[in-house]
């Protein structure tokens, strides 16, 4: 498989008053090779055979060297001769600036420049019918002055920064943003690229069109010039995944339902107050997009987006409680079910079905549980079992603020949140109704009005097991 190689970037040479980025060709992966906004690519085309790797990167007949990128005015390809190979002419398309051949070179020590002139952001040369070149380096100038754009909201990136280090002066967007785009791609392999400021390092895994990923029980370094206060990776994850990191706390994981274009959410990491950090896998990270926070953590709110099919809705809660029942189980030792109320009577309310390590710790991002539903209308179309979502729970003092979203089986997607001081009750007590708080707060259960199961089908007064009626929920034994 191909493997990344180590850009050598000379990011300060001069050449009049021109700023110039240079490439070399060290392995076979080096036919592909970005930096600073260009991109080097070298292929087959119409040729016979492949560029290769073999004391040099040799090119034969007919294989295209293309190079592209904004505001290019000068393009230096340096060669040397192919053992007793003819040297093949080398031509760029007409119309597009001029090309001069430097000679023809006699051997493998003696380097020849073909020099192009002009402006343009792509530039395709093409090697003669007949011989072999061995390309050692090419130097690409662009027109003084010009700056590549960075990130929305983040400082530009100068054309003389060297593509594997980092801009101290950098300022970075809140959040920023990082994704592939025109990396070298492969498989199995050590990669380092920089994106808008940050250094991605792998110690082994892959690059592809559509996202950057990390093996199995290898590890993914983040690095900025700036204290990341957390991230968020949508991506893909295999069942069981499951990952470490040096720095901060890993407050949501996730599994993907599918492998997507764009993938879902699955893993926030909050508090990390450090440079960098490293995320050790234990099973396969795909990295579509990879958010990073340099001043709030990502979980201080939580949204779903939109899948495609269905709508958006934005939920207010105005008061809150939290239920629990001691019981093992193979998520968690207690499970708690924290319900968020509204006044409105077509919202009356959210259960969130959430597993914790121990008592009272429900601080921080969760799954929600198998149990949880969205509860608005007294009709059983109107009942919606959530299928997928996060939950984000802060608190300071006796405030707790919940934020987070449920994708109904309706297709829509509900994000919700809660600001203000929550109740914490036993499943005992709750249910039984023997607190006179609770039952100022809920009313004892009429078995002669309407009254529905979790899934929100109509039953009898016999029925027995957990009764909703009226938005609220009772045990009925």
């Amino acid at each position: 498989m191909k493997k990344i190689f180590s850009l050598i970037v000379a990011a300060s040479i001069s050449l009049g008053m021109m700023a110039a980025t240079e490439f070399t060709f060290t392995d076979a992966a080096s036919v592909n090779q970005n930096a600073n906004g260009f991109s080097v690519k070298i292929v087959k085309a119409e040729g016979s055979n492949d560029p290769t790797y073999n004391n040099g990167l040799r090119l034969y007949a007919k294989n295209t060297i293309t190079i592209a990128g904004t505001g290019i005015t000068r393009i230096e390809l340096t060669f040397t001769k192919q053992g007793s190979k003819a040297y093949a002419d080398l031509s760029a398309p007409t119309g597009i600036g001029t090309l001069a051949s430097g000679g023809e070179s006699t051997s493998n020590q003696d380097k020849k420049t073909d020099v192009w002139t002009g402006s343009a952001s792509s530039v395709t040369f093409t090697l003669g019918e007949t011989g072999q070149r061995i390309i050692t380096r090419v130097v690409i100038n662009r027109a003084d002055g010009e700056v590549l754009p960075g990130d929305e909201g983040g400082t530009s990136i100068d054309p003389e920064q060297p593509k594997d280090t980092l801009n101290p002066a950098y300022t970075y967007a809140e959040p920023t943003e990082v994704r592939v785009t025109d990396e070298t791609t492969g498989n199995n392999m050590a990669y380092s690229f920089v994106k808008n400021n940050i250094r991605i390092d792998c110690t082994m895994g892959a690059i592809t069109e559509n996202y950057f990923g990390c093996n199995a029980n290898n590890t993914i370094t983040f690095t900025a010039t700036q204290a990341i206060k957390g991230l968020t990776i949508k991506g893909f994850v295999k069942k069981d995944f499951t990952a470490t990191v040096d720095n901060g706390d890993v407050a949501f994981m996730s599994p993907s339902s599918q492998d997507g274009a764009t993938g879902d959410p699955v893993m926030v990491i909050t508090d990390i107050d450090a440079k960098s950090v490293t995320i050790s896998c234990v099973k396969q990270l795909r990295c579509y997009s990879v958010m990073f926070y340099f001043v709030a953590n990502p979980t201080d709110t939580v949204e779903g987006g939109t899948n495609g099919e269905g709508e958006t809705y934005s939920l207010t809660f105005d008061s809150a409680d939290a239920v629990y029942e001691s019981e093992y189980s193979t998520e968690g030792d207690y499970n708690y079910t924290v319900y968020l109320y509204n006044a409105d009577s077509e919202v009356p309310y959210i259960g969130l079905d959430l597993y914790t390590a121990t008592m009272g710790d429900l601080l921080g991002t969760h799954d929600p549980g198998e149990y949880s539903f969205y509860q608005f209308g007294a009709n059983e179309d109107d009942y919606t079992m959530n299928v997928d979502g996060a939950v984000a729970i802060t608190q300071e003092g006796n405030v707790y603020t919940i934020s987070g979203y449920l994708t109904g089986d309706d297709n829509n997607i509900y994000n919700f949140t809660f600001t203000g001081e929550m109740e914490f009750y036993t499943d005992e007590e709750y249910y039984s109704g023997g607190d006179e708080a609770i039952e100022a707060i809920y009313p004892p259960l009429d078995r002669m009005a309407p009254m529905y199961d979790l899934l929100g089908r109509p039953i009898d007064k016999d029925y027995r097991g957990i009764v909703i009626q009226n938005g609220n929920k009772y045990l009925v034994r």
